[in-house]
């Protein structure tokens, strides 16, 4: 076992790991399923809480709905007028891999209105 960990992690005195991060329920999976959304994304580390993901990960996938997982920056889109585009890596075997999130913000830049 390695000894010392605190001062390489941080402090290791870190929250119950039901509080965490904020994640979304079966049921909310399943109502955004209904009005068609095709993509969810979640600045945290999983769109499952922290205690029992697999759920809400299935209810997602089985309803066709794709995950993106650990988003940076959110705070520096708009509310409304950007598009979001994600480009993975094509990777076999697995059940997912790491891709490169992109935002596109409509009427910024050179001839904006």
């Amino acid at each position: 076992r390695y000894q010392g960990g605190g001062g390489y992690y941080g402090p290791l005195d870190i929250p119950p790991i039901e509080d965490m991060w904020n994640a979304p329920t079966v049921e909310c999976i399943e109502f955004l399923i209904e009005r068609g959304i095709k993509c969810i994304g979640t600045d945290g580390p999983s769109i499952g809480p922290a205690n029992d993901a697999q759920p809400v990960h299935v209810a997602a996938l089985d309803g066709g709905l794709g995950i993106v997982e650990g988003l940076a920056n959110l705070d520096r889109l708009p509310p409304r007028g950007s598009y979001f585009i994600f480009l993975p890596l094509k990777l076999g075997g697995g059940t997912g891999g790491p891709g490169r999130a992109l935002a596109y913000i409509a009427n910024e830049g050179p001839g904006a209105m």
